[in-house]
């Protein structure tokens, strides 16, 4: 994806993060069964406060916009419309008063008060401070990101959004294995997933030394359902296989579903880009086509939920998935890496 420099935009998530493991009340619904606008109007830093809370911000609102107390009534600390800065809003208690005191105590030393923070049980707490490290770091490749990574993840893997998507390509797609473990090494890829296309188990025609042997190459992204257009980068090359180019030079486009889910789409071919940043889309609106632009060796797309940070968090999916000569039906469930994967055929429509 894009640089991390632009990841200064916030929107609350608090209506769309769901514990992983939730019963009752569900833990997740279909996109389709809310649209844009109501997903929106679900997050609570809307609203005057309903009792006390502790705010915390997304960590790269962080800068303008640090923890606080805010009291029943009030109206909670807000970024410049459309954009939020609200991340969670938590319950005030009085260890949020010794976590505040805490951040000035140790604004030097970030793990010891994400480790204070684990200590003490408040774990939302520790995966911002975590979280705003890495942002002011924005580097994955430093050694002093490994530290808050470790922590941030012990915590984001339990969180998972409380709406399940569709795929956004349409066939039959291959869930590549992150063999090397690429993705869960920095935090605006630790959940995503990369989709190819193959044929008889291959990914090209003939030797493959063109993109345009790919069976992936050009296939046509859309989006995930109804949502505004928030970014779009569609200047840089595609790489020739096999090559691999740089983190900040991938051709992306990123929708924003409401409610805090954002959907980054990336290594995109250059030039494809069909929508434009503010656009209203819908579901099977084309948003580009499959690159290899940016990191990427071999056509395929990179596809992650992003909260306004731009960091990952565990995505749902609803579709099929090929079980032998069998399609089965999956739904609320990240998708399972390895395997063969498509949207559900329509219903079909009777006659009367």
């Amino acid at each position: 994806m894009s640089s991390r420099s632009v990841a200064w935009l916030a929107v609350g998530i608090v209506a769309v993060v769901a514990p992983a493991q939730q019963s009752s009340p569900p833990a997740w619904q279909p996109i389709e069964a809310t649209t844009f606008e109501q997903r929106e109007a679900a997050d609570p830093a809307m609203k005057p406060a309903a009792e006390d809370l502790l705010v915390l911000p997304f960590p790269a609102s962080a800068s303008y916009l640090a923890p606080r107390v805010v009291a029943k009534g009030e109206r909670i600390p807000a970024a410049a419309a459309p954009f939020r800065g609200v991340a969670r809003l938590l319950a005030h208690l009085p260890i949020h008063d010794d976590y505040l005191k805490q951040r000035a105590a140790l604004a030097k030393d970030g793990l010891a008060l994400v480790d204070w923070c684990r200590r003490n049980r408040l774990d939302s707490c520790a995966e911002f401070e975590a979280a705003c490290r890495m942002d002011e770091l924005d580097d994955f490749q430093k050694p002093e990101y490994k530290p808050y990574l470790e922590r941030w993840l012990a915590i984001r893997d339990q969180e998972q959004v409380a709406v399940s998507l569709p795929l956004p390509l349409e066939g039959e797609w291959y869930v590549l294995p992150d063999s090397t473990g690429h993705h869960r090494k920095k935090a605006f890829a630790a959940y995503a997933f990369d989709l190819v296309k193959r044929v008889d188990e291959k990914l090209f025609r003939g030797r493959g030394a063109a993109l345009e042997d790919f069976y992936g190459y050009g296939q046509t992204i859309v989006a995930q359902g109804d949502g505004v257009v928030v970014s779009v980068d569609d200047h840089f090359a595609d790489n020739p296989p096999g090559q691999v180019g740089g983190f900040d030079d991938a051709n992306g486009v990123i929708v924003n579903y409401g409610g805090g889910v954002l959907v980054d789409y990336a290594h995109l071919q250059k030039g494809s880009a069909k929508v434009k940043a503010g656009q209203r889309v819908v579901r099977g609106t084309p948003l580009g086509r499959v690159g290899n632009s940016g990191a990427s060796g071999v056509p395929h797309l990179h596809t992650s939920v992003l909260d306004w940070s731009y960091d990952s968090i565990r995505a749902r999916y609803h579709g099929e998935v090929r079980r032998g000569a069998r399609w089965v039906a999956f739904a609320g469930e990240d998708l399972e890496k390895g395997s063969t994967v498509r949207n559900a055929p329509a219903a079909p429509t009777t006659r009367r």
